[in-house]
């Protein structure tokens, strides 16, 4: 393993705050850098070790996104090294900057075919039927992450006022308001939820009382929305993608989807204006065009 990698991690944690998925990420991609500089040990890595590693990933055909994800992860711990561990050693990131990368739309699904989804969520019943139609419909009705809906607890649901309270990255709260829908589908799964002894306070739980993992959740999601759409586009980001686009397409003001969506700066929720313009396009041209 890698030098300081349990100080590196224990700093991700406590003090940047990150999830656990993100600190196995930045984990993952640290350990294969040091996995490139052996015998060099990582601490003592110049910054030509760095460009060549970076080479490197452009010849196994990395994409740019992947690629700036190393290097995001490898700048974070060369500058936790540095600043924290051992001031003398120079940072071989300082110089280093993040590939160009080409501009990708979000993936979303179309109104009618959301509603073709909740068409055959009518027809789910029972413990894993209302289950499943809960988490579709909280995930397009909130437009929350996979780890915050697979840690949402009962006690931070609100059926009383139609909110719920979210812990998002860098335990950041937000308070999301529900749709009366929502909020059905939320009190239909709760008849069973209480049938079952279990011990932890998560919303959504296993027949067997345990919390969902975010792979089940995802498998959930997977299993609900193929019946639609194709494999690609069935994922509970792509039904945060939807939540956040559709709420733009309505005229829905850009700040308040930031607050919804729990990003840091609305520079990143601007992806959605271009789906919004797209949006407006399409019907500025189904007046126009039969007059030309």
């Amino acid at each position: 393993m890698y030098t300081f990698r349990q100080d590196f991690l224990d700093y991700l944690r406590k003090v940047r705050g990150f999830s656990n998925r993100t600190i196995d990420t930045y984990d993952f991609n640290v350990r294969k850098l040091h996995e490139f500089l052996t015998p060099c040990q990582i601490e003592f890595a110049t910054r030509a070790y760095i460009a060549d590693f970076i080479c490197y990933l452009h010849e196994q055909g990395y994409n740019p996104n992947t690629i700036n994800n190393y290097i995001s992860s490898i700048t974070t711990y060369y500058s936790f090294v540095c600043n924290f561990i051992d001031t003398s050693l120079v940072n071989p990131c300082s110089c280093i900057k993040h590939v160009k990368s080409g501009f990708r739309l979000p993936r979303f699904l179309t109104e009618e075919q959301m509603q073709q989804v909740f068409d055959n969520l009518k027809a789910f019943s029972g413990f894993q039927g209302s289950r499943e139609a809960a988490i579709i419909a909280l995930f397009y009705h909130t437009g929350i992450r996979c780890s915050e809906l697979q840690s949402l607890s009962i006690n931070n649901v609100d059926l009383s006022n139609n909110t719920i309270r979210v812990i998002g990255k860098r335990n950041k709260e937000r308070i999301i308001p529900i749709s009366n829908d929502c909020r059905a589908y939320l009190i239909a799964w709760l008849q069973y939820r209480f049938d079952v002894i279990s011990y932890c306070d998560n919303y959504f739980i296993s027949k067997q009382g345990t919390e969902l993992t975010c792979k089940q959740i995802r498998y959930i999601v997977k299993r609900c929305l193929v019946r639609v759409v194709p494999e690609s586009l069935a994922h509970p980001h792509v039904l945060r993608h939807s939540f956040a686009t559709h709420l733009m397409n309505k005229g829905c003001n850009i700040e308040y989807i930031r607050a919804l969506l729990g990003h840091a700066s609305v520079i990143t929720t601007s992806i959605y204006t271009h789906t919004s313009i797209e949006n407006l396009q399409s019907i500025y041209n189904s007046i126009f065009n039969h007059h030309a």
